[in-house]
């Protein structure tokens, strides 16, 4: 059993003022005046680590892919919230066998 090996997988740090953080728009925030007119709401990967408890392949892939999606769809301006909807694949019926 490699001990450092194991050790150096225990200890992964995020370096997290590398990673780019997303921006959106909250008309909402800005009616109440959470926000400044025009000032985005910014979703930090480390808002996202907070929230999920971890780091993971999987939030890190999520987070990544919206950034790319939305960067995509919105290339000149931030997006607006409830102005963006995600549609995912039908349900899907689970057949049981007796």
């Amino acid at each position: 059993m490699n001990t450092a090996s194991n050790t150096d997988r225990q200890h992964w740090t995020v370096d997290y003022d590398h990673v780019e953080p997303i921006r959106i728009r909250d008309p909402v925030a800005e009616t109440l005046t959470v926000l400044e007119p025009g000032q985005p709401f910014v979703v930090s990967y480390e808002n996202v680590v907070k929230a999920a408890g971890h780091s993971c392949p999987t939030a890190a892939g999520a987070f990544r892919i919206t950034q790319v999606g939305l960067d995509a769809l919105y290339p000149d301006t931030d997006p607006v919230r409830s102005e963006v909807a995600v549609t995912a694949a039908a349900r899907r019926t689970i057949r049981r066998t007796a």
